[in-house]
């Protein structure tokens, strides 16, 4: 059989894929507008081709040598290597569309370096970041994991806010990579990932690797869709976990004042349909957020 009439089954199939879970997002934003809530969706359904197009980039090709090297025996080993890859280029190759820069030696650089000192992560890259694509956005980000991580300030946060206010911001950013968060969900969606693989494996015996794989590109959309609250639970206890990070570290008032003015217009902003925002809104609400910055050290 040739490579690519091997190929041909499973890739046929990635435009299904990603149909059904836009399909069934399609469901509940009509099912919210009836509810009366509102929502912009042409931006919802631009940034969801925005990320297909930029993991695409690197899990199609990956998919491919995959299917090109498909044993007849142990496919689930080799489909689960190729999803572990996937997501270590996710987090190891920085994401297109930015320009980075160093931090000038000054200041700023000299307190940067003494929060993340005191976060324990000396040596750890805090960059500027110029967003092509979103020039205007003022956002800080932790990426990568184990040698790559890094800090990544958008230039428009730098210049917007007082020097205190960033430093509040390196210290929640700091609290991620202290906590290893990064690392922790790529475990977590390793641990799913290989489950997957061996379920499907168990559940088609009789398949050969090929329909193996298209029954596997089947089936990610709906366990994707099963599994996205419970990341949206852990990723809400690592944003607490950091928010009490840079509030111990800059004084949760002064941190308080920073996510205000991150937040913006968005702080007057219903608060999402929880069924929605438990599938596209892992982040808690900004109110959420201050209001427990605003109550007794150590609560929930």
């Amino acid at each position: 059989m040739s490579a690519l009439s091997q190929l041909s089954g499973p890739l046929l199939l990635l435009p299904i894929a990603v149909a059904v879970p836009t399909l069934l997002d399609v469901s509940v934003a009509a099912w919210i507008q009836r509810r009366g809530r509102t929502r912009e969706w042409r931006a919802f359904f631009r940034e969801r081709l925005r990320l297909f197009y930029a993991e695409g980039r690197q899990s199609v090709p990956v998919a491919a040598v995959v299917g090109w090297a498909m044993p007849e025996t142990g496919w689930w080993l080799v489909a689960w290597v190729g999803f572990a890859i996937t997501l270590v280029l996710r987090e190891a190759v920085p994401p297109s569309g930015r320009v980075l820069s160093a931090i000038e030696s000054g200041s700023l650089a000299t307190e940067i370096e003494a929060v993340m000192r005191r976060s324990g992560l000396e040596g750890t890259t805090v960059r500027i970041a110029n967003d092509l694509q979103r020039p205007s956005q003022m956002n800080a980000r932790a990426q990568g994991i184990v040698a790559r991580r890094c800090i990544l300030l958008d230039a428009t946060l730098v210049a917007g806010m007082p020097t205190e206010q960033v430093l509040a911001v390196v210290a929640h950013e700091a609290g991620h990579l202290a906590g290893y968060h990064r690392e922790w969900f790529t475990v977590w969606r390793l641990t799913i990932g290989l489950a997957t693989v061996l379920g499907i494996a168990q559940l088609g015996g009789g398949c050969a690797p090929r329909e193996s794989v298209a029954i596997l590109l089947l089936a990610l959309p709906a366990l994707g869709l099963l599994v996205r609250p419970v990341e949206t639970c852990l990723i809400r206890r690592w944003e607490a976990a950091a928010d009490r990070h840079a509030a111990n570290l800059a004084g949760a008032t002064l941190f308080a004042e920073a996510l205000a003015r991150l937040f913006g217009a968005n702080l007057a902003a219903p608060e999402p349909e929880p069924v929605w925002a438990s599938f596209h809104h892992p982040h808690p609400p900004p109110v959420r957020r201050l209001d427990r910055l605003a109550g007794p050290p150590g609560g929930p």
